[in-house]
């Protein structure tokens, strides 16, 4: 999937991230840490649940995906930041397929609360 993350950064010009989610369950979960957080402040993220193997209700990584801009600091010298730091605020694509395993039925149905 690596080949995956490395075409969305060429093809959005560094602004959109790429993560495959392999299941929900621990595998899962380190690889959504892993690679959403090593790519916060992109502009977008693209999650690929395509061929999970399934797991647990995937909620902990809605909930990171839910987390919205509280504030901006802008210090004296330097670029401004928001809070919180390890998040990416803009539109958020799920790829899904009919091979996804059972703990990844519900995800589907979490998007729209995201309120994207």
């Amino acid at each position: 999937m690596e080949d995956n993350r490395r075409l969305v950064e060429k093809m959005s010009g560094g602004r959109v991230g790429y993560v495959h989610v392999p299941d929900t369950s621990i595998g899962g979960w380190a690889s959504f840490n892993r690679y959403y957080f090593a790519q916060a402040g992109k502009d977008a993220i693209i999650i690929d649940e395509r061929f999970n193997h399934g797991g647990l209700i995937n909620d902990y990584m809605i909930q990171v995906m839910k987390e919205t801009l509280n504030a901006v600091f802008t210090p004296r010298n330097g670029k401004d930041w928001g809070t919180p730091g390890l998040a990416i605020y803009g539109p958020k694509v799920m790829l899904i397929n009919q091979y996804a395993g059972s703990g990844e039925i519900c995800s589907p149905g979490f998007p729209p609360q995201l309120g994207r």
